[in-house]
């Protein structure tokens, strides 16, 4: 993105997965599903293969909602900061999808790359505002998830259970964020929350490092 490409030209996505596929050969951590996709791949790192792969890992274990496309979503809102939320929406769902084929990882990361666009331009934490962006049918689910994750006196630990799926770890970084006063803050209760502590971590940092800079 800082090098002008744009993530709806093919090319661009099939450099991003080649350079997935390299660098998982010696990572020390990769998420099952992650690596699950990448090794399916064999040879090949075109968008269209990468998205058949991920959804045929979906469709083989009725689930693929793990939390590793909501870890790595932060950057891509960093290219979409002049255009519009529409395109961003898009572009994050599109990246998401490589690997984590099923609508909750679409949704999270719609919701947390615009939370971030919308910190960055405006000094403001609102995820709540982002919901137009999320398929009308499946908007009060997620209201819902929101409304859990900023209740007064919310911990992440209360979210620990079952973090690795992308919904619980959205909510156990939105709770780190939202009873935190600085981006420092957010982290330390983020790895307190327990878990999967570094996803969530992650996560917390890309959207607290714009509300907070």
């Amino acid at each position: 993105l800082s090098a002008g490409h744009t993530l709806e030209d093919p090319d661009t996505i099939a450099s991003i997965v080649s350079e997935w596929k390299e660098w998982a050969r010696t990572a020390k951590d990769v998420g099952a599903q992650t690596r699950g996709v990448l090794s399916a791949l064999r040879d090949k790192t075109d968008e269209d293969a990468a998205r058949q792969a991920s959804e045929d890992a979906h469709t083989r274990a009725g689930r693929s909602a793990g939390n590793g496309s909501l870890m790595r979503t932060g950057p891509v809102t960093l290219g979409y900061l002049d255009r519009s939320a529409d395109e961003l929406a898009s572009a994050a769902g599109r990246v998401a999808q490589l690997t984590h084929w099923e609508s909750d990882n679409v949704d999270a990361c719609v919701l947390w790359c615009l939370a971030i666009r919308h910190a960055i331009l405006t000094g403001e934490l609102d995820v709540r505002a982002q919901l137009p962006w999320v398929p009308a049918e499946r908007r009060a689910r997620w209201e819902g998830f929101i409304d859990e994750a900023t209740a007064i006196g919310i911990h992440p630990r209360q979210f620990e259970s079952g973090n690795g799926w992308v919904v619980r770890a959205f909510q156990g970084a939105l709770a780190a964020i939202t009873g935190a006063t600085s981006l420092r803050d957010a982290l330390e209760r983020a790895v307190r929350g327990g878990g999967d502590t570094d996803t969530v971590a992650a996560i917390a940092g890309s959207l607290a490092g714009a509300a907070w800079g």
